[in-house]
């Protein structure tokens, strides 16, 4: 149950910072071609949302100062937590596996997850008190159709036969050759 939760989390958080990135490339003072803006070229795919949003400039500027104020600190707290995931996976995979080592990475693993996901939240947080009321609707309810989008994506992965055949409790043995 946690993984679906975690995973709905991944792509919320992506969701809610390409926004950000979309809104702060979008209104980047004119003449100044960071690679920000050239980056997110390509990702302007998004502009539909931002019209739907109808942000303000000034909210728009908020949400690209909130994004750069936190951009350096998300990025080590995900680098930590990749640190610890693969120091995680090292002591499981090591040859002499010792218990007492993977119980301290797991520890450590949980520890960088619970603060890259109190980061991620509280930026959340501030992002969304920049929002008005109407528009705070507008967002859940693209994000209620995402997250029915994301379950039927996942019902019809599942419903794949070449899944059923790879979880199927009932495939039968492969039978061995006749003896002569």
């Amino acid at each position: 149950m946690k993984e679906p939760m975690n995973n709905f989390a991944v792509k919320f958080t992506s969701f809610l910072f390409s926004l950000i990135f979309i809104a702060a490339a979008t209104f980047a003072a004119p003449g100044q071609e960071s690679q920000e803006s050239a980056a997110a070229a390509p990702a302007r795919g998004n502009a539909p949302l931002l019209r739907l949003l109808n942000l303000t400039p000034d909210q728009l500027a908020q949400i690209r100062r909130i994004r750069q104020e936190n951009q350096g600190e998300l990025r080590l707290s995900l680098q930590r937590l990749r640190q610890a995931q693969r120091a995680l996976d090292e002591a499981i995979y090591s040859e002499t596996a010792d218990e007492s080592v993977i119980e301290e990475r797991a520890r450590q693993l949980s520890e960088a997850q619970a603060a890259h996901t109190r980061l991620r939240a509280l930026t959340e947080l501030r992002v969304r008190r920049v929002l008005n009321a109407q528009q705070l609707k507008v967002f859940r309810n693209l994000q209620m159709q995402r997250r029915e989008h994301n379950r039927a994506q996942r019902r019809n992965l599942n419903s794949s036969p070449l899944r059923r055949r790879l979880t199927s409790p009932t495939r039968p043995a492969p039978s061995a050759p006749p003896d002569r």
